[in-house]
């Protein structure tokens, strides 16, 4: 969920990653909009991306 989890790292000093279904499932409307400190992925596939060397999740 986005503010439970992505939001929340962010807000400890993480980096958020969100995995955004495009669907708010507590509402069943369009998925919430994430802050600018959240990156936002629709696939798994792009979680692989971002902690390859040079990402933003990478630890070069």
């Amino acid at each position: 969920m986005l503010s439970g989890d992505a939001a929340a790292a962010g807000a400890a000093g993480l980096t958020g990653v969100w995995l955004d279904r495009g669907i708010d499932f507590v509402t069943g409307g369009p998925s919430p909009v994430a802050e600018a400190s959240v990156l936002r992925i629709e696939t798994l596939t792009e979680l692989v991306e971002l902690a390859l060397p040079g990402g933003p999740l990478a630890r070069d």
